[in-house]
């Protein structure tokens, strides 16, 4: 199948008639165009892989086929969209079939880039004016009422060389965790979570240890269950106030 990888503007503002915010099926609109090129295409850019990998060492959401998913892209909602996710540059990949056989493949703009939903997980953009955070695409891991945990995988990148080929290898260095709750962003620590809660300081320090063995294990386990306790924590002040 032929692929254009050309600087094309991107994303699918369709017919004024849509509204703002309901969430589009993008095949089903591309059907429902009489080509191609009558889209209203708007804010895209060729996409070129920075890094050249080989093998399963790469820094890519399972790797570099396409994975259906949704967007919140410049101000609309898209679903069925063919996504790939690159989690050390953070570009997220569009792959839109034209008319014919043609296959168009460009990276979206993160100004334009709200969020994305790749096979069920949920990216959210998230910027920290205060510089306490590195900000960037982070997953929503477990979502409560007023409580979120994100989760960001971080990579390293090595040049290799085989013969005369040049090439990269990635190495996961580490995986942030961040709770949000109201405005504030917070580290998961059982020190940070009882400064925050001083009121529920024994609660905290007995779930870290009641359940060591699980924060060994299965360390995201464990944050789900953290997370509803800090969510009562929440509700308990709620019905306070």
């Amino acid at each position: 199948m032929k692929q254009y990888f050309c600087v094309i503007t991107l994303f699918l503002a369709m017919t004024s008639g849509h509204a703002q915010n309901s969430t589009k099926d993008l095949f089903h609109t591309l059907d429902s165009k009489q080509g191609f090129e009558n889209l209203s295409i708007l804010n895209g850019v060729a996409y070129k892989e920075q890094f050249r990998t080989i093998n399963d060492k790469h820094s890519f959401y399972k790797g570099r086929d396409f994975y259906s998913g949704a967007l919140d892209y410049d101000g609309e909602e898209y679903s069925n969209v063919q996504l790939r996710y690159d989690m050390f540059t953070g570009d997220v990949i569009v792959s839109v079939k034209g008319t014919g056989q043609e296959q168009y493949i460009y990276k979206l703009i993160p100004d334009l880039l709200e969020g994305f939903t790749i096979e069920g997980h949920k990216y959210v953009k998230l910027e920290f004016p205060e510089g306490d955070f590195d900000p960037g695409y982070f997953e929503a891991l477990h979502e409560f009422k007023d409580v979120t945990i994100y989760k960001k995988q971080n990579f390293r990148p090595y040049q290799k060389r085989d013969r005369n080929v040049a090439y990269y290898e990635f190495e996961r260095t580490s995986t942030d965790y961040l709770l949000r709750t109201g405005e504030g962003f917070y580290k998961l620590s059982s020190s940070d979570l009882e400064d925050l809660y001083p009121k529920y300081e024994n609660q905290i320090s007995d779930y870290f240890k009641a359940n060591r063995s699980t924060r060994k294990r299965d360390y995201e386990n464990f944050l789900r269950g953290l997370g509803r306790l800090i969510q009562d924590f929440e509700s308990a002040t709620k019905q306070q106030d």
